[in-house]
């Protein structure tokens, strides 16, 4: 009888170890990937996705740091292990496989929470987010190939970087959520989305089709956009996908009718120091004071479109050398007033040319900032990998992401 049993256990490793040696072996990364999987995830295995969409870029809003857009998102997965098509029943799925598709006001609670989108909240910096159609398509039942059709409207928050207006350039960033427990999305096209030439007919091999609205085209240009749906970014963690529409300013406008027509007020105010002091105290003041409030109407005019912030711009910089230089003009006259009043008329010259030569100096020199800026952006590129980088790292210190409760100011009810 102990013969037998030794035996029989002998068996049973030497089979054990036989379908140990036929199961294929996982790569390391999919182990730790299954290892770190919730219970309360649905798939056995993470479901391959592709998405296209169309944008179209409406507005730019500066003042309120957001732009608009209008987007078709058409989001494809492969379910490959039968996981996604458990969760309808019978009727639902009869439904789907007659009309083809679904209205996403039809899927049942338990789907809705199954989808790789929360519609209410997968543009995580949308502060309008008005979805007009949304739908659920049976694309290859074959295949297990679903797909998903989201048609919105979004308004999206977006930090203005304007330190360098008007010749600023940097991301409009779309901020996608998804449930990256049970998808992950391809970087290529798959094989199983090209089965026939559907996909030509609508382009969905493409991952974004961009278009944008006439009157933003004579005041930006737009680069090709980026996408970054990695799930490990090394040194930056935050937890949303990217669309990431590049734009750049074209600055010939505020040239134009902001800097040059400022310059020229500027320039203006030197004339004032021809008229003898003595003999033109009143004009000369009335004159510089004319000017001053003349360049505050111009800080209006460009300031109306800009966001309220802390950020100074070059024009807000440029504008302040414009109080300056005609603050100093006036405590300038008085002060040859007084010296050509005391008998110092040389003195009184002397200050008057050196005020002229140092002024006229400094706002030449700002001047040509603006000069050498546009000769600039019309004869080099934009690093933008190194703006990438900078907008990653302040993403991923959780820069206004989160504030917590004061220490000792969290009551309760009865907390006195």
């Amino acid at each position: 009888m102990a013969q037998l049993v030794e035996n029989r256990n002998e068996d049973e490793v030497k089979m054990t170890t036989e379908t140990k040696n036929l199961t294929p072996k996982m790569p390391e990364t999919k182990n730790r990937l299954r290892r770190t999987r919730s219970s309360t995830q649905f798939t056995l295995q993470r479901l391959q996705c592709w998405f296209s969409i169309d944008i179209h870029l409406n507005d730019i809003v500066l003042v309120e740091e957001a732009f608009k857009i209008t987007a078709h998102l058409d989001v494809s997965w492969k379910d490959m292990n039968g996981d996604f098509i458990k969760l309808f029943d019978q009727d639902a799925l009869a439904s789907i496989k007659q009309h083809g598709f679904i209205s996403y006001s039809d899927l049942s609670l338990d789907v809705r929470k199954k989808l790789l989108f929360n519609m209410t909240s997968f543009l995580h910096n949308a502060h309008h987010l008005d979805i007009r159609k949304c739908h659920l398509e049976l694309y290859d039942e074959a295949e297990g190939v679903w797909k998903i059709y989201i048609l919105f409207d979004a308004s999206c928050a977006e930090r203005m970087e304007l330190d360098q207006f008007p010749f600023d350039a940097q991301f409009l960033n779309m901020q996608l959520m998804y449930k990256t427990n049970d998808y992950f999305f391809l970087s290529e096209c798959p094989e199983w989305l090209k089965k026939d030439d559907r996909y030509l007919l609508f382009n969905t091999h493409r991952p974004i089709k961009l278009t944008v609205n006439e009157s933003l085209k004579s005041q930006w240009k737009i680069e090709e956009p980026w996408i970054d749906m990695r799930q490990d970014r090394g040194i930056y963690n935050f937890p949303f996908s990217l669309i990431r529409l590049r734009i750049r300013r074209e600055p010939a406008f505020y040239l134009l009718n902001g800097v040059l027509p400022l310059f020229l007020v500027i320039m203006c105010s030197f004339a004032s120091f021809v008229m003898p002091v003595e003999e033109f105290l009143d004009g000369k003041l009335g004159y510089i004071i004319t000017l001053l409030l003349t360049t505050a109407a111009f800080q209006y005019a460009l300031s109306s479109d800009l966001p309220k912030s802390q950020e100074s711009t070059m024009i807000d910089v440029y504008i302040l050398y414009a109080y300056g230089i005609l603050s100093f003009f006036t405590f300038e006259i008085a002060i040859v007033y007084k010296l050509y009043d005391s008998a110092l008329d040389t003195m009184a010259a002397v200050f008057d040319y050196a005020t002229v030569g140092v002024f006229a100096l400094i706002w030449l020199w700002k001047s040509g900032q603006f000069l050498y800026m546009w000769w600039k952006i019309t004869h080099s590129e934009i690093d933008w990998q190194k703006l990438s980088e900078v907008e990653l790292k302040g993403w991923s210190v959780g820069k206004g992401v989160k504030i917590d409760v004061a220490e000792g100011q969290h009551l309760g009810t009865y907390d006195l």
